[in-house]
C-alpha cells in the first residue's frame, strides 16, 4: 500500500461530464480524487491504494462488477472497501431492483441517485473515507495491514 494513496477517491464516470464534476466538487473541500477511464484502470488502482471508488452505474456491465469484485475478494481480511454508485434518478422499478442486486458482488456499496448535491456527494465519500482510515487502523494494529489476502472462498493464504 502507498500511504499517499489510501484515502484518494477513485472515480470511474467516463461519460459526459460527470467526472469533471465530482473532481471539482470534492476537491473544494480538499478530498483527493484520481479520475480512471474504466473499469480495469479501477482494479489497478485499488490494489495500489485508495479509500473509495465513485462509480456511474454504466460502467458496471459487461462483466465489470466480476472484475471489480475478483480484486476486492484480494483484499486482506480487515478490509471492506466502500464503493459509491452513481444510479438514474427517478421511481424504483424491477430493473432498478436488478441494478441494485446485480453490484452485490461488490460488497460495501452504497446507491446515490442522480442527480444529486454536491454536499450530498461529500458527505457519502466523507463517511466511506472515515470507515477506510477506521478499516486501516485496524489492519495496521493487527500487523496485517499489508499481510495476508484472502482467497475467494475467504480463507486466509
Amino acid at each position: 500500500m502507498n500511504a499517499s494513496n489510501d484515502l484518494r477517491v477513485l472515480v470511474v464516470a467516463p461519460f459526459g461530464k460527470d467526472a469533471a464534476l465530482i473532481e471539482s466538487a470534492l476537491r473544494g473541500p480538499g478530498i483527493s480524487v484520481s479520475a480512471l477511464p474504466g473499469p480495469g484502470e479501477l482494479t489497478t488502482a485499488i490494489l495500489g491504494g485508495a479509500g473509495t471508488a465513485i462509480i456511474t452505474e454504466e460502467v458496471l456491465q459487461n462483466g465489470a462488477v466480476e472484475e471489480v469484485a475478483r480484486v476486492v475478494r484480494q483484499q486482506p481480511p480487515w478490509s471492506d472497501f466502500p464503493f459509491i454508485v452513481l444510479t438514474g434518478g427517478g421511481v424504483s422499478t424491477a430493473a432498478t431492483e436488478i441494478a441494485a442486486r446485480s453490484v452485490a458482488p461488490l460488497g460495501n456499496v452504497s446507491l446515490l441517485e442522480r442527480p444529486l448535491r454536491p454536499a450530498t456527494l461529500i458527505s457519502a465519500v466523507r463517511s466511506a473515507l472515515a470507515a477506510r482510515q477506521r478499516q486501516y487502523t485496524s489492519g495496521n494494529r493487527s500487523g496485517r495491514h499489508c499481510g495476508r489476502r484472502r482467497t475467494s472462498r475467504g480463507q486466509q493464504r
